[in-house]
Formats: C-alpha cells, structure tokens, sequence
C-alpha cells in the first residue's frame, strides 16, 4: 500500500477512534518489530497501544516509563528523535536504553492547540534498522492526527 493510501486508511481508522488499528497500518509498511503511541501524564508515558509483529504480550516495563528513562525525551524536547543505532549514537551516550533499544524513530504527539507535546507515537527495535524517508513523513503525520481524547480514551479502562 503507498503512502497515500495507508495515510488515508490510518486517517479513518482515527476518525473511527481506532488507534489501534491506525499504530497496525504504521507498522505494516516498516521493518521495526514495534510501534506505539504513549500519553505523557505527569512526568510518566503511559503506553496507550502497541504493535508487536511477534504477536507477544506487551513487556510489564513498556507499560509506563518514566519519562527521563526513556528516548521519548528527546521527542519532547526536539519535536522528533531518531536513531538507527542507539550502540554509536554520542546523542545516548550514557542513557540507561542505549543498545536495549537499537533503533527508535518518533515523532510528537500535540494537544489541540499543536504548542504542547503530551505524547509520542514511535517506532523501535531491539536490532539496528532503517526508516524510509517517506515512513517517517508518515509517522510524523500520523502523529499529528492522533488527539488526546484518542489517548485518553485508549487508556481507559473498559466498561
């Protein structure tokens, strides 16, 4: 599916609020094992949804991250992050994730008036790999359709 196509079907699995449907169409046209959207709620992402092409339950410690242990920082701070290879990032030197996660690419996640990030959506893998130009064009995009009602809503519990 080109990138058009799958923008416009992530589009209405949103508009359907279906984040998980939309996180299911972003990791189909990638390599990375993951992708997920996660809400920043008082220093804390919680994760609201995840894709693992494994199939496995989501690991206890990606459930919530403190948010200065995680490489969603510097999404907050930069409005997009990407390493394909967090071993030889100098930008992780240090970080308690470098060479857990090799490669991780996200983009912010805004409230309605676009000035204030309170989430991320991201892709990542625990090997080295590479993200198409045009993948992260759409990432970024997919992060800006994505709303905090959305987020909330995902975290809710069921009735």
């Amino acid at each position: 599916m080109i990138a058009g196509a799958r923008l416009y079907a992530i589009q209405a699995a949103l508009a359907q609020g279906s984040l998980a449907d939309a996180l299911s169409l972003l990791n189909k046209g990638v390599v990375h094992r993951f992708t997920a959207a996660y809400h920043l709620q008082d220093g804390v992402l919680y994760n609201r949804g995840l894709v693992d092409k494994l199939g496995k339950p989501m690991p206890e410690l990606m459930r919530a991250v403190p948010v200065e242990h995680s490489f969603c920082q510097f999404v907050m701070r930069d409005n997009f992050f990407q390493t394909t290879d967090s071993t030889r990032d100098p930008r992780l030197q240090g970080h308690r994730l470098q060479g857990v996660i090799h490669s991780y690419t996200a983009a912010p996640i805004t409230d309605s008036s676009g000035h204030f990030v309170i989430g991320s959506i991201c892709h990542f893998d625990f090997v080295r790999q590479v993200l198409s130009l045009d993948e992260v064009d759409l990432l970024k995009r997919a992060g800006r359709l994505v709303t905090g009602r959305m987020l909330f809503e995902a975290g809710a519990p069921s009735a």
